[in-house]
């Protein structure tokens, strides 16, 4: 997977990196009805939340915004165990 620069990847971003990340929750099951399009928009946002609930995480944990560490370490190899957002 290519790497990519969390701190491009939020809602209402439009980057090389969103599209990466879109890339890499579809291949974890996550649908993105518009597919991979690089524009972090509501069906991006459900689909990061979706995959954080999956996840174990909940509430404010399950947001739909990626943290860098976590998104990273969850987004390749095996399912992860945990969300992703840093928890504090």
């Amino acid at each position: 997977m290519t790497a990519i620069e969390f701190d491009h990847v939020k809602h209402g971003s439009d980057d090389p990196c969103v599209k990466t990340f879109q890339q890499a929750l579809i291949a974890k099951g996550h649908k993105i009805p518009s597919g991979a399009t690089a524009l972090y928009g509501n069906e991006t946002k459900a689909a990061c939340a979706a995959f954080q609930r999956a996840q174990g995480w909940s509430g404010s944990d399950a947001d739909g915004q990626p943290g860098p560490e976590r998104a990273a370490s969850a987004l390749r190899g095996p399912p992860a165990r945990r969300g992703l957002r840093e928890r504090p």
